[in-house]
């Protein structure tokens, strides 16, 4: 339905610079990813969802249906920007724990849930910062440490593209920053 109302708004109304979102894209089949392209819409997905909930999710969805759960190389195999969420408070809302599972498809228990659908660190950070910002339109001010922008940042205790994945939601936050400045709670 969310991807009839897209075609269907473009056509009666056209924008070409329509930055269109699929909040929750959480079950996408496979034969819509081509669709989904087209359209130029973005896929926003809540990572900690699989990893809270994931053993009950892919005993309901099934052995087949499972893998297509939050997806995250099929949407950027086809070209359609994946943004990663946090949807706090119905889960944690720890993005070093959703970037964790982003790139490991584990659950909390262990469980493996679509592997083929991990996706690499570089690219985790790149759903939270760069893309994030630019499904906004907040390129210009967010997203990226770029002279002129806001400048908010972690600084953390590791660096998440050189350990573990397993180790990643782990990682200490040292500080963050907002505008520039250091915030009271140094957590994320």
């Amino acid at each position: 339905m969310a991807l009839d109302a897209l075609d269907r708004a473009q056509r009666l109304h056209p924008r070409p610079d329509a930055r269109h979102r699929i909040e929750h894209a959480g079950l996408i089949r496979p034969d819509q990813l081509p669709r989904l392209a087209r359209l130029g819409a973005t896929a926003v997905v809540q990572p900690n969802f699989l990893r809270s909930f994931g053993d009950d999710y892919a005993t309901i969805m099934g052995e087949r249906r499972a893998p297509w759960l939050y997806r995250g190389r099929g949407f950027l195999d086809h070209g359609i920007p994946l943004v990663g969420s946090s949807d706090r408070p119905v889960t944690d809302g720890s993005p070093l724990r959703a970037i964790q599972f982003m790139v490991e498809r584990a659950s909390s228990s262990g469980r493996s849930i679509g592997p083929d659908e991990g996706i690499t660190v570089d690219e985790a950070l790149h759903a939270y910062t760069v893309a994030g910002a630019f499904a906004c339109h907040w390129e210009d001010s967010a997203g990226s440490l770029t002279p002129g922008k806001r400048a908010d940042l972690a600084v953390l205790g590791d660096d998440p593209r050189s350990v573990e994945p397993s180790r990643i939601g782990g990682i200490d936050v040292v500080a963050t920053f907002v505008d520039g400045r250091e915030t009271e709670e140094g957590t994320l």
